[in-house]
């Protein structure tokens, strides 16, 4: 230019500032709006019907080996406590029911469902339950990587084809009142070999023996699996996660 800017500095900045914090605000509003993540528990609550049960903070772990996040003596209070108000919870839901079977499950794959059965499962034993696991994820499962125990044992799978007996089956672990039932040997059909009548009289005879059969089923929005098996059960445990489920898959899901 050939001659000084003759517009005030003043409100040529504060135009700049108020048209930059326009385009800000817009940026932020339109994030927001497109955010379709589950922000939190009361999220939950203010979109679906059934009740949030608990509401559990990821323990703070470097390792991700899965079996570091189960419940111990040195797990954080807050950590405990509220597997303990879900525990409390599940079971104040299962009382006057005939069947205590409860299936757990998600929308999909990564949103801590099997961590969440695991733990909660050594949360009913810590409180003197009589507790049996059954990993009834038949193409992925997960226990034997949080319990740590070989992949090639029989399981579920091999009980319903009728090659062992499920009393034999059952694996020990740290806790006297927990016993886990393997996912077993992939077979070739896990939907149809869920659907078949042998389930059914499988769960009724094992909630004979224990105060409560938790089954870490597969994710509803991948298989059809936690879908046959629900048939079968009380009722089922929904898990979602903070920053990660998607409200479209959830609404699928429920």
């Amino acid at each position: 230019p050939t001659s000084p800017n003759s517009r005030p500095a003043f409100s040529t900045g504060l135009t700049g500032a108020l048209g930059g914090a326009a385009i800000g605000a817009g940026i932020l509003a339109l994030l927001f709006l497109l955010n379709r993540k589950v922000t939190s528990a009361k999220d939950l609550a203010d979109n679906y019907t059934p009740p949030v049960l608990s509401s559990i903070r990821r323990t703070k772990e470097e390792s991700k080996d899965p079996g570091s996040f189960l419940l111990n003596k040195n797990s954080p209070m807050e950590t405990m406590e509220n597997y303990a108000k879900l525990r409390m919870n599940l079971l104040y839901t299962l009382a006057g029911k005939e069947k205590h079977v409860v299936e757990v499950t998600s929308a999909i794959s990564g949103e801590g469902k099997s961590t969440i059965t695991a733990n909660l499962a050594i949360s009913c034993a810590m409180s003197g339950k009589k507790v049996l696991l059954v990993d009834g994820d038949l193409r992925r499962a997960c226990q034997r990587d949080i319990f740590y125990y070989e992949n090639d044992l029989p399981g579920l799978s091999d009980v319903l084809v009728g090659d062992t007996k499920w009393q034999d089956c059952l694996l020990v672990t740290d806790w006297d009142t927990l016993q886990i039932l393997p996912a077993g040997h992939l077979p070739p059909n896990p939907a149809e070999l869920l659907s078949i009548d042998r389930m059914k009289d499988l769960l009724d005879e094992m909630q004979q023996n224990y105060d409560l059969v938790l089954i870490d089923a597969p994710p509803v929005n991948i298989v059809s699996d936690p879908l046959v098996i629900s048939a079968h059960v009380a009722g089922c445990l929904f898990v979602a996660r903070q920053d990660y489920s998607d409200h479209r898959d959830v609404r699928k899901a429920l």
